[in-house]
């Protein structure tokens, strides 16, 4: 008994003549004695029946390589098909198969296209980007296929007295306020707006005022500011980035100042000693600790308010850790006198409306008073411990200390 194979087209050669393919050793009989052992034998030793990708001597549909015996049939499965492939040179897009066709476009060496699965002796029916042509196989290898994006992140964080608008307008209604480092959701963008999903309810916020990464808080560093610096040592500020320019005095170590530059080593920065260079050894973007003093901006509003409502309160709590305006020397709690009493409320009244009449010169970002915040980006008193803002403080429970009733909160703002 003998084994013929089936005759194959000469690769590459279109139109060639059938060539005869003989097995390179003959078969013992006692193989094919043995039915489908025999026949799988047989199929390994043929190794001569392979085909040539793109030959065309089998559909390229094919799934497998078959051998018949005259005991048994068996189907070996072929390597599945590169799904991509990677153009190794610069190549043409063709619109058929073959260098006479119009080319589409040139695909830069290292681009990689998706297969259709369609042969044409050497030429691969592929897809680059929106078209779909013809790529000459000599120049194309197989390649994983490319990475989908990821998704992009929907979390934000707010970065600070940020709070929630019904309409993406700081005229309209204020829906809740929220502290640094509360989690959103972004639903969607418009213009320089961003409605989200937060704690309790959803609007509209200022994309600037959010963050696509956590801002953490742990009491005794704050992760890296990229708009502000703090002095570490006390050091001169100078007009230019260079100890040779003249200095225009010196800040103390702590001292929060606006970024506004950076260049060879120096930082450009706001500080309670005018604008100027400050050498970048002398700064950092962390607040790694409470400095020992109040911020500039601070202090003067405390003097301020003590020269008109010094009579009003007892003692003012400045410099402190937990919170992040006590700590960084920004914030400041005016123990008011007789606080549940008509006379004490009163004078707590004409405090918060001497200072919101006042914010922009004394630098006040917000004021919280008998469970009320106020925020300067909108002029607007809302809840507080019921508009999100407090949630911090839930913990701790909610008593007239928490809710602000003994006392009125005011922080302030560098720059």
């Amino acid at each position: 008994m003998s084994v013929s194979p089936q005759p194959a087209r000469t690769p590459g050669v279109p139109g060639g003549s059938p060539a005869t393919l003989r097995l390179p050793r003959p078969v013992p009989r006692r193989l094919l004695r043995r039915g489908a052992a025999g026949a799988l034998a047989l199929a390994l030793a043929g190794t001569a029946f392979g085909t040539v990708p793109g030959a065309g001597a089998a559909p390229a549909s094919s799934s497998s390589v078959a051998v018949t015996t005259a005991a048994a049939r068996v189907s070996v499965p072929a390597a599945p098909a590169a799904t991509h492939a990677r153009t190794t040179a610069n190549l043409h897009l063709r619109a058929a198969a073959g260098t006479q066709h119009a080319s589409l476009g040139i695909m830069p060496k290292g681009t990689v296209v998706a297969r259709t699965g369609k042969v044409s002796g050497t030429w691969w029916q592929v897809r680059h980007g929106a078209k779909t042509g013809w790529a000459s196989s000599t120049y194309l290898v197989a390649a994983p296929a490319p990475a989908k994006p990821a998704p992009a992140s929907t979390a934000r964080w707010f970065g600070g007295s940020q709070a929630l608008y019904a309409q993406p307008t700081f005229a309209s209604k204020r829906l809740q306020a929220f502290t640094k480092g509360t989690r959103a959701t972004l639903v969607r963008a418009s213009g320089a707006w961003s409605y989200v999903k937060a704690p309790g309810s959803e609007g509209w916020v200022p994309t600037r005022d959010l963050s696509t990464t956590a801002t953490v808080y742990t009491g005794a560093t704050i992760l890296p500011s990229s708009t502000h610096r703090w002095a570490l040592y006390r050091s001169n500020v100078r007009t230019g980035p260079s100890t040779a320019t003249r200095s225009l005095g010196v800040v103390p170590a702590g001292e929060m100042m606006p970024l506004l530059a950076s260049r060879n080593g120096w930082s450009q920065v706001k500080t309670s000693r005018g604008t100027g260079w400050i050498k970048g050894t002398l700064v950092t973007n962390l607040a790694t600790k409470a400095p020992a003093y109040l911020q500039p901006v601070t202090a003067r509003m405390l003097a301020d308010v003590k020269a008109r409502h010094g009579g009003s309160y007892g003692s003012v709590g400045t410099l402190r850790n937990g919170s992040i305006g006590h700590r960084l020397g920004l914030g400041a709690d005016f123990m008011v006198k007789g606080w549940n009493t008509a006379a004490g409320i009163r004078n707590g009244d004409a405090m918060a409306a001497y200072l919101v009449a006042n914010h922009r010169r004394l630098g006040v970002d917000y004021i919280i008073w008998r469970d009320r915040i106020w925020l300067s980006q909108d002029g607007q008193w809302g809840p507080y411990s019921k508009g999100g803002w407090g949630r911090h403080l839930n913990p701790r429970g909610w008593n007239a200390t928490t809710m602000h009733f003994d006392h009125l909160h005011v922080e302030t703002k560098v720059g």
